[in-house]
């Protein structure tokens, strides 16, 4: 495994964080309550890490939803 594999596999680890925290605070509180800082906080990154995988809030809920409701 390479450099380039383990890069992508971090990416996909990171994108994957940040989905799993939006779906826990819509599950604790409200679709409502998700933001950006409550993602970061979440995480424990700050919020730019968030807009450098995601463009907005939006495009997080989007994938959110599509991957719950294929579930």
């Amino acid at each position: 495994m390479g450099i380039k594999d383990r890069r992508n596999r971090e990416k996909e680890h990171i994108k994957n964080l940040i989905i799993d925290a939006a779906r826990k605070i819509s599950i604790e509180k409200s679709m409502a309550q998700v933001t950006i800082r409550k993602i970061a906080k979440e995480i424990h990154y700050s919020t730019t890490i968030i807009y450098y995988y995601f463009k907005n809030k939006e495009e997080i809920i989007s994938i959110l939803a599509e991957t719950d409701i294929k579930k």
